[in-house]
């Protein structure tokens, strides 16, 4: 029988949940910091996370709204919000479909909640024939879904941030950014399902994967190209360091992260 014990601790941008069943316990981490830049402006953070179980998988996800566009931030919350309900809908389907169609199912969802949730949320202000536009809503995604009966993971990603792997204390990046002439693709890009980046992998009890925006890379050495404090975080409990590392410095753009641990 399912337990679940949530925790939250150091204010409302911290999360930590623990699912248990008989054999494996899957934790789940969320964190996400509202950079200078926004504050100054007195904006919100325009990332979404997500971590949680879903059924028999445990998801994470993480948008990065794009302060350009008119509605970021909704975006943002709204891509969550449907790779939630794509893998409610499609179940393990998700793990038989080619990747090109995985791809292309998923940017349509979005796309199918940006338009059906979104545009009745705000004021027309590009019209096109009397509706906003879905470049409003730009955002990137990472995404993992794990199923925590076979522990496979199917790992998503469109966009300039990073997926990594933390196993033994060893970091190992996953997905870099995903970006064209310096430029990160959306998922409101044309045709982003043909950048979208998709592979599959079995989790380790003991590994973590965790889903980074491209603010974190602001405090993380350049010649590294990952977070130089991961090596440090002894999972379950020296996560909160981690955290506390995140409140004491200056961050210039929104910087979150997303993480699952599979023990």
């Amino acid at each position: 029988m399912l337990k679940t014990d949530i925790f939250r601790y150091g204010g409302q941008n911290e999360n930590y949940k623990r699912k248990e069943t008989n054999t494996d316990t899957m934790e789940f981490y969320t964190y996400k910091t509202t950079g200078l830049y926004h504050l100054r402006n007195h904006l919100p953070c325009q990332d979404a996370v997500y971590a949680g179980k879903k059924g028999r998988y445990g998801l994470a996800v993480i948008a990065d709204g794009v302060s350009a566009s008119l509605y970021g931030a909704l975006g943002a919350s709204l891509t969550c919000e449907a790779f939630q309900d794509f893998v409610r809908l499609e179940g393990g389907r998700l793990f038989q479909y080619k990747k090109e169609k995985t791809a292309y199912l998923l940017t349509e969802h979005i796309l199918y909640f940006i338009e059906t949730k979104g545009f009745p949320q705000v004021e027309p202000v590009t019209a096109k024939e009397g509706k906003p536009d879905v470049t409003d809503f730009a955002c990137t995604l990472s995404a993992v879904c794990l199923d925590m009966v076979t522990c496979e993971a199917m790992i998503i990603h469109l966009g300039d941030g990073n997926i990594y792997s933390l196993k033994k204390g060893k970091i190992q990046c996953l997905m870099s950014p995903l970006t064209l002439f310096g430029h990160p693709r959306f998922v409101t890009t044309p045709e982003a399902y043909k950048m979208m980046k998709i592979e599959q992998k079995s989790i380790a009890k003991g590994e973590a994967v965790i889903l980074c925006t491209d603010g974190m890379r602001e405090h993380l050495p350049a010649e590294s190209g990952r977070p130089a404090d991961m090596n440090h975080v002894e999972m379950n409990t020296n996560i909160r360091l981690l955290n506390q590392r995140m409140k004491s410095l200056i961050w210039k753009d929104d910087a979150s992260y997303a993480m699952i641990v599979h023990w």
